[in-house]
């Protein structure tokens, strides 16, 4: 083998490690290009699953409330509908006991107006 100078194995030694280096390089930009996509694209996902999931749970709130709200009118409407039928009934009651006092009245009336005649006769009739 021919005695090669030094200066010409260094350059060459050089020459590789440049090429190798300048091949890692390109390794690692591809590596950190793939991997910065990757990231991107995780976060997207990320993103649209989070909005998937906010949308959803807002979705459910709304319908719960909905039907809270649904419940309470219907336990509202219940209520009233009871005191309304608890107001007719007691209407209904005080009615009839208007009527029986008012017969009561009368009868009173009607027993004192004849107490009253009668003890007027007997006082005039002397006995």
């Amino acid at each position: 083998m021919p005695d090669v100078p030094l200066s010409a194995r260094e350059r060459a030694v050089l020459q590789r490690i440049a090429a190798l280096g300048a091949t890692r390089a390109q390794r690692d930009k591809a590596w950190a290009d793939r991997r910065a996509a990757e990231e991107q694209a995780a976060e997207k996902d990320l993103r649209d699953a989070t909005r998937k999931i906010e949308t959803s749970y807002t979705k459910s709130v709304d319908a719960a409330e909905r039907e809270h709200a649904g419940a309470i009118d219907e336990v509202r409407q219940a209520g009233l509908d009871a005191i309304d039928q608890a107001r007719r009934r007691m209407d209904r009651e005080l009615a009839a006991f208007a009527l029986e006092t008012n017969a009561l009245i009368s009868t009173t009336n009607t027993q004192l107006e004849e107490g009253q005649w009668l003890a007027e006769t007997m006082v005039e009739s002397g006995e």
